[in-house]
């Protein structure tokens, strides 16, 4: 917690503090005051949580009035920003079928134990059965920390104008969604870019042209028109406002697109995980022609030279594609009985081009890609 804590603050002088010359919280514009109404379509709940300190113990719920609501969306807040000034989006994210909560920071900064208040929100909630996490900027480094280590509880991460640092996720397998403002002055392209290490591989990552820092909340910099450090947008804030909400509600719809897959297309190649003959790497078009009569393992996933059917393409497996490697029509033909380990093609030899698509997949291990479960033996039924 002490390595949280640390990185965090650092995270806040550099994205909030370092040409700013006060700490106060920014408080809700107009709008997002009149966000916090119920409606036909959403009730809005302010609900108190005792074990929390004073004056910081609630979060809002924004929850359709619409019955069968399953998937949940947990807001953490910029850093000084009253957590009112996202009832914006979290009121219209919800009004499209997705309960929302926005949760109160202790000091108004999402780190430390304020990074572990969505356990509150999703234990208040047990009808919810996938949830997604995220935040804007100081919030977004939060909630990428929960989910973090709750990735058996979170299915997804939308980051708006931040990135999880050092709180890797992408070792995980969630679903993730990065929105960010080509104008942002304090979170810019480049460190959005450089946070691509950090993310689950199939992230996917949504610029908002003219998109500025201060306009991915509802909240009042006067006399600034912007917060210290930011730009000017050249976008409207209600048509920002539109972009996230978007990208959003996108990424919490795939939650819905597979019912029998718990990872929601990880891989987001339009095929659903319990039907995906590679679940965890895009192959749209399902290619599967190794062996040549297919084994049910993707081409994109299919670790050819893994004979020994474990997670890894390693120096055993090297020594039995050695031991053919050569074989040909006139020196030890490969045959049903005789069958080459080696013979990706089942042309009868172990040659050069089978030896570079055998290196092609040596050093997959269980931390590097690694060799699903797939059937290779035989690989190769000869006439």
């Amino acid at each position: 917690m002490k390595k949280l804590t640390i990185t965090a603050w650092a995270l806040v002088c550099i994205m909030f503090l370092a040409s700013s010359d006060a700490a106060a919280t920014f408080p809700p514009l107009p709008e997002a005051i009149a966000a916090l109404t119920s409606d036909a379509e959403v009730t809005v709940t302010e609900v108190t949580v005792p074990e929390w300190e004073a004056g910081t113990n609630f979060y809002f719920a924004f929850e359709p009035t619409a019955s069968g609501v399953t998937i949940g969306f947990i807001i953490y807040p910029g850093a000084y920003v009253d957590p009112r000034s996202y009832a914006p989006f979290a009121h219209e994210i919800a009004r499209q079928g997705f309960a929302t909560f926005i949760v109160k920071m202790f000091d108004d900064l999402a780190i430390g134990s304020s990074a572990l208040r969505a356990a509150r929100v999703i234990s208040d909630h047990p009808g919810i059965a996938e949830w997604a996490i995220g935040g804007h900027s100081m919030g977004a480094y939060g909630a990428s920390y929960y989910a973090s280590i709750n990735s058996g509880i979170i299915d997804g991460v939308i980051l708006w104008a931040g990135y999880p640092a050092d709180a890797r996720l992408d070792n995980k397998i969630m679903k993730a969604v990065s929105i960010y403002g080509t104008y942002d002055g304090m979170v810019t392209a480049d460190e959005i870019e450089t946070s691509k290490e950090h993310l689950p591989p199939y992230t996917v990552f949504v610029p908002i042209d003219g998109g500025n820092h201060t306009q991915f909340g509802w909240y009042d910099t006067s006399p600034d028109p912007v917060q210290p450090g930011d730009n000017v947008a050249g976008i409207s804030r209600q048509g920002q406002q539109d972009a996230i909400v978007q990208a959003s509600v996108d990424l919490l719809e795939t939650f819905a697109l597979c019912a029998s897959d718990p990872d929601n297309d990880y891989d987001n190649d339009m095929v659903c995980g319990d039907v995906d003959n590679c679940p965890y790497k895009p192959n749209a078009g399902q290619e599967d022609t190794y062996p040549p009569l297919g084994n049910s393992c993707g081409n994109a996933c299919e670790c050819e030279g893994n004979f020994n059917i474990d997670v890894d393409v390693d120096g055993g497996d090297a020594a039995i594609f050695k031991a053919d490697f050569g074989r040909n029509a006139l020196d030890r033909p490969c045959t049903n009985a005789a069958p080459c380990k080696g013979d990706f093609t089942c042309n009868k030899d172990v040659s050069g081009s089978d030896a570079a698509l055998f290196k092609s997949d040596f050093g997959r291990n269980s931390l590097n890609n690694p060799c699903p479960s797939c059937s290779t033996d035989p690989w190769c039924t000869y006439p």
